[in-house]
C-alpha cells in the first residue's frame, strides 16, 4: 500500500479468482489495507481496478456536452424535489440541478456547481438532445457494479467477518436491479470557472464541507483537482487526482453500521482566494457513484459489532451512536431531506 499525502493507494492488480478468497493471502492483504485506509482516513485510491479508462472518458465527454447546453435546454431536465404536498420526494430527485440549489454546509452561502443525478429507471433524461448520454452512464454503472462486488468482499475480509458475502447479501440490487431497489446514484458535477470579473457571494465555495450520506462512494476526478479531505488531526489534505484511479470513501451509513469503526470523513472543494490561481479559471468535472444497500435492507450496528471474532466493540457505539435498526432508505431520506427542506 502506497500513500499520497494522507490517502492510501491500494493496487488490486494481484487479485485473482480463487476458490476460497477468505483464505487467499492477496485478498486478505488487500482487505486489510482497505480496512486500515477507510478506518483511519475514510478515503483511499484504487488502481488496477478493472474499469476501462475509455468508459470513464466517454461519461466525462457526455457530462461536458450536457453542461455545455444552453441554460433553457438544461432546465427541461430540471429535477423537482418536492411533491404536490410540498414534501420532499426522493423519486423526483433525479435530473438537472442548477447552481445554488444545493447547500451541503449551513455556513456556506452559495455552492458554485451544477449537477445531474441519474438513477436506473427514474427521472427525465436528455435522450433527445444527447442520445449517447444515458448509454454511456449505463456502461460505466455496469463496470462500477462489477468492481463494487469485489470491493464489498474485500471489505468483509478486512473487517474479519465470517461471511465474505455479508455486505453483498444486503445489495441484491447489484444482481437483480428490476427486483430490488437501491439508491445507486450516478452524479455528474460541473464546477464552472470563475472569471476575474465575476463576483460570487461572500462565503461561496464549489462544494461545502460535508460527509456523504450513504454506504460507499466511487469518485472519478478530472485533472483540475481541488478536493480536500479532513484528516484525523482536523487538517485539510489534498485528494490529488491520480490518472486511472478510483477514489473511494465511506459515508454516514457506513459509520452508523460499523459504530464508527469506518468513519464518514468530511471533505470539500473550495474556490481559491488567489485570483491568479489557475484552478479558479478552469472548469472542473467529476463523476460520482453513490452506492447504497437495498432500500429495504435493515441496518443494525450491533449485528456487526457484537460478532465475537470482530474488532473489539467501540465504546462510542454505546455512547454516541444509536443502535436502533433502520432501513437504508429511511436513513438516506433523513439526510437528504435535511439538505433540501
Amino acid at each position: 500500500m502506497n500513500v499520497t499525502g494522507a490517502i492510501p493507494i491500494i493496487d488490486l492488480a494481484n487479485l485473482k479468482e480463487v476458490e476460497n478468497i477468505a483464505e487467499d493471502p492477496e485478498w486478505n492483504s488487500a482487505g486489510d489495507q482497505i480496512r486500515a485506509g477507510l478506518g483511519s482516513v475514510g478515503f483511499l485510491y484504487l488502481t488496477n481496478h478493472g474499469i476501462p479508462e475509455n468508459v470513464v472518458s466517454q461519461v466525462f465527454k457526455q457530462s461536458s456536452n450536457f453542461f455545455g447546453l444552453p441554460p433553457g435546454v438544461k432546465l427541461k431536465y430540471k429535477k423537482n424535489t418536492q411533491n404536490e404536498n410540498k414534501l420532499f420526494d426522493l423519486d423526483r430527485h433525479f435530473g438537472y440541478q442548477p447552481p445554488g440549489m444545493e447547500k451541503l454546509h449551513p455556513d456556506v452561502s452559495y455552492e458554485h456547481k451544477e449537477i445531474f443525478d441519474w438513477l436506473y429507471g427514474v427521472g427525465v433524461y436528455p435522450d433527445e438532445d444527447l442520445p449517447e448520454f444515458v448509454p454511456s452512464i449505463f456502461e460505466l454503472q455496469l463496470a462500477c457494479k462489477k468492481l463494487l462486488k469485489t470491493f464489498l468482499r474485500l471489505l468483509a475480509i478486512g473487517l474479519k467477518l465470517d461471511d465474505v458475502d455479508f455486505f453483498l447479501k444486503t445489495c441484491r440490487n447489484l444482481q437483480e436491479p428490476d427486483k430490488h431497489r437501491a439508491l445507486n446514484i450516478f452524479r455528474l458535477v460541473h464546477y464552472p470557472p470563475v472569471p476575474e470579473d465575476q463576483e460570487l457571494p461572500s462565503g461561496a465555495v464549489r462544494c461545502g464541507e460535508h460527509s456523504d450520506f450513504g454506504f460507499l462512494t466511487f469518485l472519478f476526478q478530472d485533472d483540475v483537482g481541488g478536493l480536500e479531505v479532513k484528516n484525523v488531526n482536523g487538517e485539510w489534505v489534498d485528494a490529488t487526482p491520480i490518472p486511472g484511479s478510483v477514489l473511494v470513501n465511506t459515508g454516514d451509513l457506513t459509520e452508523f453500521w460499523t459504530c464508527g469503526i469506518l468513519p464518514a470523513t468530511p471533505h470539500r472543494i473550495i474556490i481559491p482566494d488567489d485570483v491568479d490561481d489557475a484552478r479558479r479559471r478552469k472548469a472542473r468535472y467529476s463523476i460520482v457513484f453513490f452506492m447504497g444497500p437495498d432500500t429495504d435492507a435493515v441496518i443494525t450496528p450491533t449485528e456487526m459489532s457484537k460478532r465475537p471474532h470482530e474488532l473489539e466493540r467501540i465504546s462510542k457505539c454505546d455512547k454516541e451512536y444509536s443502535t436502533d435498526p433502520v432501513t437504508a432508505y429511511d436513513h438516506m431520506m433523513k439526510r437528504v431531506a435535511d439538505i433540501y427542506r
